[in-house]
């Protein structure tokens, strides 16, 4: 052993020198390689004196039978084991350790001696057996022991493993649970298996034989409304839904199919003598839940429709014999448009009450479209009516014959309107009708008309006067009413004064008219009654004088046309025409009065109308002044203006809206157009006073005497009481109620007319509370009306001066006390809607006109007075009036004379809207923005944000080419006109460039109501901008202006304008205006923009000269935290364009992110460089760049460059520099030479030295 062990050491010595002998040469057969190593990196004589000395490999034994040997290597760094001969890229070359398996047999010499372990043919060298013998000794025992016992080890794994792959698989004890939807989720009770899901599969009983599920049974479908509740069951299709649509006229979307129903409901009894009374109808049908289309039944379905209370339609109310009617249901086909009338098919049923209102139905049918329930039935009457007035001679003492004579052939059904007697009976020349009087028991009443009726299936002839029923006749056949008709003596021409309002009651004007004929001569000495007075007219002038209410009857006029003007009244009157709107009307019996012309407050001095009189009928001429205030003109939308901008990341611009809304004015004009006419009968009246007394009644008034609202309305009550008084035909009761903050009865009970009394009392000390209450007061009066006599008129007043600021629900007081509300408004309407009387005047007392914003629309106090008003349910008329507290008590006079006649007409307020015209709107660009260069500009009109017209239709964009205007933008408006809008570009000889979005509009055309009238165009900041920004980037703030507030787009998130630093958008820019013949101008807001650097950086690749280098390769790493994927980069240093060495990347280089540079591969004949750099990108893309060398600081040096801008382009460029690498010898150089015959000499002594060691191992 120990002999052995020298010869072991010096195999090992050889080993040693042979590896870099071998290391050498290869070196030097390769010497041209592109990735040299650097100066910095040791050559390889140094390396493989870094390298561990490799073991000696063992001389295998002389038997054939052994294993060969295993040669042992040790890997170097840069070489793996699976490629032990390929070098590290960075020019780490390890020698490879099998080297003596490559150029020596394993005894040494070189030579095949056949031995049958290293593969080669025996020689017949006798020496191998004796030389493989004396190496087999312990050391070789042991080495083989260990690589033995490695083997063993590694079988034993592969072993285990092949065991658990031949593992049998689990025998699946399978559990199904129930999903509760008609499947189950499957798992296994042994082993982990992945669970599925599975349909279930039903035994005859609908349960599951798996889970055990018991399947649902069929569907029923059911739709629910506020009225009906529709069942659907039988062949329902799978995944259908049932959908029921009312069918109605009001609902626009079945408008159509409505009327189409209709027809075919007309068609269907076309040919029958039944009429359609109406219908109820409902378009039935499933659709599918998923695509939402409509799939019809597989078969027959049954629907049953019940009503959660009876119906019938709306059109049926007034039927009286609706009794006699059936209902039917119907269906339409929606493919053939054929109607089947179901319920005569028996295949449908409808349970109705006794007046026939539905309360069930139910019908089977296997198709579904329109159903309808019918009401249908014949109960018309035909009557003939006959009059017996034809003109007879009669003798003194003669008999009068009778006669007849058929006029008329009426169907009477639901009833027929009066027939009016003065339009049936002959006229009489030289006279005219007076009246017609029927006689009930020795009772003679006056009667103008008739009516027919049916009543439990009798029919009735009704005498009418004023449309109330004066007697009934029972109908039979030939049955007579008689009548006695009164004619009178001819006037064919009559001219009526009537003043309203607060004039009506006045005795102190005289209205002054003048009569002329057509040649436009006076008609003077001509007489005239006034009620039983008669006069004669002025012989020079014509003139005649009326009072408010007196009537002149002209007699025996000539035929032929006349003027009638009223020229004014007389001095020391207290009205003048120009305090009325005149109506001046010709009045028909039993017809509306006809408008022949109509004068406004403050127009001409004199009222004329032309009328033509005959002797065959009396024309009647009524000047109608109608009392008329006017109030304004009162702003109601204020002009306003708006500008904003809204910023363009991915086109780096702006677009700019300029916008505009004209002021509107209204003039409102009150006219009283009430009028009353006499009653002829004794009436009772329950008369409700319900009475502000809210603090602000205690304000001044004008009057020196009634110089508080509450005096004057103390006055005014006073003196109604008075004129009620002195009415013989009026039955009057009273009570008063008091309204603050809450509302107080003030009368026990219904008092009489002489007990009424309202004091002066306000807010607390009439224990009501400040604030004003309608609701209280409203709620408070409609309880009184439940007391109210049956036989009496029930008249409600309501008098008030302010808006209300409480409200009341049930018992409970809201409000704040100061402001009117939406919530105070819709509460007050709906107190109001609960009001029931036969008639209701609000009176307001100076009531204003301006409007309160928290309310819907921004209504004014009086607007709503006149609401509440028209909410109430007044049988007869419900009118609203704002006057003065002066005038309060004219008013109430006139009520006194209205509560006691009938009254026509009412309250006409109109309302004149001015609007804005001559407007143009102007934007002129600052210095520090451009227009896009070959962008567009268009013009939109929005109402309440919506587009006027279709804007892809309507607007036409403008375009501008090169700076300046290809074509102006156009908007049509849909009543035809055109809005246009240019960019204008003027040069001053000053040198300076002006540059103007305007849109002007055109002459005379008015804004519309609510209109919005907006251009928008695109702009971005000019050099100027981007080269002030740089100059002064230094600075606190480089930007010089700051942006005016709510100049943002709605849609800025966020925003880049409001408040905050930029440059100004524009310089001049305003929008002017007219409106009531007085000019307006509003400024625009000031909108900012800001500049936008594009920043990029570039690595260059370049030589310590500072020579550009193409065929470097980067690695760019993200530096992500831990858990997170990191994102890499390649690069190549190649020519772009002109420049060289310029680093490109394979993908767009994240910003806000640090990365790793560090080169992969240096150009040929450069040494890669061991530098890194750490590079910061911010959000911006500006780079921060670290350069850590290996043997410098690690946190790196900060490399600073200098960047450079081109326009809003700012590059920082940096430089990678590479060292050229050392010179090698080259193929068949010189240094080949030298190496060889190193390497030769190397190995010759090498082989001398074991040739020495064998000698002496055999005893030489």
């Amino acid at each position: 052993m120990k002999r052995n062990l020298p010869i072991l050491l010096n195999k090992i010595m050889s080993l040693g020198l042979i590896v870099p002998l071998y290391l050498a040469m290869s070196i030097s057969a390769f010497a041209d390689i592109t990735d040299a190593p650097s100066e910095d990196t040791p050559t390889p004589t140094e390396e493989v004196a870094s390298v561990p000395e490799a073991s000696a490999p063992t001389e295998p034994s002389t038997s054939s039978t052994e294993e060969p040997v295993t040669e042992v290597t040790t890997p170097t760094d840069g070489v793996t084991p699976d490629n032990p001969g390929e070098a590290d890229p960075t020019g780490d070359q390890t020698p490879n350790n099998d080297l003596l398996g490559d150029g020596l047999n394993q005894d040494g010499d070189g030579q095949d001696d056949g031995n049958p372990d290293d593969g080669n043919p025996d020689d017949g060298n006798p020496d191998d057996g004796d030389l493989d013998g004396e190496l087999d000794d312990e050391s070789d025992d042991e080495l083989d022991d260990e690589l033995d016992d490695e083997l063993d080890e590694e079988l034993e794994e592969e072993l285990e493993e092949e065991e658990e792959e031949e593992e049998e698989e689990c025998d699946h004890e399978l559990i199904y649970t129930s999903n509760e939807d008609g499947s189950h989720t499957v798992t296994c009770a042994l082993c982990d298996m992945e669970e599925y899901i599975e349909t279930c599969e039903y035994d005859d009983d609908g349960i599951c034989v798996k889970c055990g599920y018991k399947r649902l049974p069929d569907p029923v479908l059911v739709y629910e409304d506020e009225y009906v509740i529709v069942t659907v069951s039988g062949a329902i299709p799978e995944n259908a839904d049932l959908k029921v649509k009312p069918i109605t006229e009001e609902n626009e979307e079945t408008r159509d199919l409505y009327n189409h129903t209709a027809d075919k409901m007309e068609e269907l009894l076309a040919d029958s003598e039944n009429e359609v009374y109406g219908f109820l109808a409902y378009d039935i049908c499933f659709t599918d839940i998923e695509t939402g289309e409509e799939v019809e039944p597989s078969d027959n379905v049954t629907i049953s429709m019940e009503y959660k209370s009876e119906q019938r339609p709306v059109e049926m109310e007034d039927v009286d014999n609706a009794n006699e009617l059936k209902v039917d249901l119907v269906h339409i086909n929606d493919k053939t448009d054929q109607v089947e009338n179901l319920t005569e098919a028996g295949s449908a049923t409808v349970s109705t009450a006794s007046d026939t209102s539905v309360k069930s139905a139910s019908f089977t049918n296997d198709s579904f479209s329109v159903y309808t329930l019918l009401w249908n039935g014949n109960t018309n009457r035909q009557i003939e009516l006959t009059f017996n007035n034809k003109f007879v001679e009669v003798v003194e003492d003669e008999e009068i014959p009778e006669y007849e004579e058929e006029r008329d052939t009426i169907n009477v059904n639901e009833g027929t309107p009066e027939i009016v007697i003065a339009d049936k009976i002959d006229d009489i020349p030289g006279y005219k009708f007076k009246r017609a009087e029927f006689v009930v028991n020795g009772m003679h009443k006056d009667v103008d008309g008739l009516k027919f009726r049916k009543n439990n299936n009798s029919y009735y002839l009704d005498l009418c006067k004023d449309g109330a029923v004066v007697f009934s006749v029972a109908l039979s056949s030939h049955a007579k009413a008689k009548l006695d008709i009164y004619y009178e003596k001819n006037i064919n021409l009559t001219v009526q004064k009537i003043a309203t309002g607060a004039a009506k009651e006045d005795t102190t004007t005289t209205y002054e008219f003048v009569i002329k004929n057509s040649e436009g001569v006076p008609v003077g000495a001509t007489k005239y009654y006034v009620g039983e007075e008669l006069r004669t007219t002025d012989a020079a002038s014509g003139m005649f004088t009326l009072l408010s209410g007196q009537k002149a009857e002209f007699l025996g006029l000539a035929e032929g046309n006349y003027y009638i003007t009223e020229t004014g009244t007389s001095d020391g009157s207290a009205y003048k025409l120009k305090d009325f709107t005149t109506k001046i009307l010709e009045v028909k019996k039993n017809q509306a009065d006809t408008l022949l012309v109509q004068y406004e407050a403050a127009s001409q001095d004199t009222r004329v109308v032309e009328t033509s009189v005959d002797d065959e009928s009396t024309k009647n001429i009524k000047f109608k002044n109608c009392y008329t205030t006017v109030s304004g003109p009162i702003e109601t939308v204020s002009a306003s203006v708006a500008k904003y901008i809204r910023y363009h990341a991915e086109d780096d611009n702006y677009d700019l809206t300029i916008k505009f809304k004209g002021p509107e004015q209204k003039i409102v004009t009150t006219i009283d157009t009430s009028e009353e006419l006499e009653q002829q009968e004794n009436i009772k009246v329950d008369i409700i006073l319900v009475v502000d007394k809210s603090n602000s009644m205690g304000y001044a008034t004008t009057d020196p005497v009634l110089n508080t609202r509450i005096k004057c309305v103390v006055a005014a009550v006073d003196s109604m009481v008075e004129t009620m008084k002195d009415k013989d035909d009026v039955d009057a009761k009273w009570k008063v109620i008091d309204f603050g903050k809450s509302a107080k009865l003030m009368t026990n009970g219904w008092v009489d007319t002489g007990d009424v009394v309202v004091t002066e009392n306000l807010g607390p000390a009439e224990d009501i509370g400040g604030g004003t209450n309608y609701c209280a007061g409203l709620k408070k009066a409609n309880d009184q009306v439940a007391g109210a006599r049956s036989d009496a008129k029930t008249i409600i007043i309501f008098l008030t001066d302010g808006c209300p600021t409480y409200y009341q629900i049930g018992n409970s007081v809201y409000g704040n006390g100061s402001n009117l509300t939406t919530t105070i408004e819709s509460e007050t309407y709906k107190a109001a809607e609960n009001v029931t009387c036969d008639y209701f005047y609000a009176i307001g007392m100076g009531l204003g006109y301006n409007s309160y914003s928290d309310t819907s629309g921004g209504i004014d106090a009086f607007t709503l007075l006149q609401n509440m008003s028209a909410k109430v349910k007044a049988k007869e008329t419900a009118q609203a009036y704002n006057i003065s507290p002066e005038k309060v008590g004219a008013i109430f006079d006139s009520l006194a004379g209205t509560i006691s006649g009938i009254a026509t007409g009412g309250i006409e307020t109109s309302t004149e809207m001015l609007y804005s015209s001559n407007v143009v709107m102007t934007d002129t660009l600052s210095e520090y923005v451009d227009i896009v260069p070959d962008s567009t500009f268009k013009i939109n009109v929005t109402l309440d944000l919506q587009d006027v017209q279709d804007e892809s239709v309507a607007s036409v964009p403008g375009v501008i080419k090169n700076g300046i205007q290809d074509s102006p933008a156009t908007y049509t408006l849909p009543d035809g006109t055109v809005l246009t809008a240019n960019y204008i570009v003027k040069n001053n000889a000053d040198g300076t460039v002006v540059r103007t979005i305007s849109m002007v509009f055109p002459q005379g055309y008015l804004l519309d109501d609510g209109y919005e009238y907006q251009v928008k165009f695109y702009i971005q900041p000019s050099d100027l901008a981007y080269d002030y920004y740089y100059e002064h980037i230094e600075d606190e703030n480089p930007y010089p202006h700051r942006g005016d507030d709510e100049t943002d787009h709605g849609n800025n998130d966020p925003i880049t304008s409001s408040l905050l630093p930029g440059f100004y958008s524009n310089g001049v820019a305003n929008t002017t205006y007219v409106i009531n013949n007085k000019p307006g101008k509003l400024d625009f807001r000031k909108p900012v923009v800001q500049v936008h650097f594009t920043n990029v950086w570039e690595i260059y690749k370049v030589n310590q000269s500072g020579d550009y280098l193409d065929g470097a390769e980067f690695v760019l790493e993200e530096q992500a935290e831990e858990g997170t994927v990191a994102t890499s980069y390649t690069g190549t240093s190649q020519q772009v364009e002109q420049l060289s060495g310029l680093v490109v990347w394979n993908d767009t280089v994240a910003t806000g992110k640090i990365y790793k540079l560090k080169e992969m591969q240096a150009p040929t004949g450069y040494v890669t460089s061991d530098d890194k750099w750490i590079i910061t990108i911010s959000d911006e893309n500006v780079p921060t760049v670290r350069i850590v060398t290996s043997d410098g600081n690690p946190e790196g040096t900060e490399y600073l460059v200098e960047p450079v801008r081109d326009g809003k382009v700012i590059t920082y460029r940096f430089q990678f520099t590479n060292k050229k690498a050392s010179a090698l010898p080259y193929t068949g150089g010189s240094g080949v030479y030298k190496t060889t015959v190193t390497g030769i000499a190397m190995m010759i002594l090498s082989a001398f030295m074991f040739y020495l060691n064998r000698r002496k191992k055999a005893g030489f």
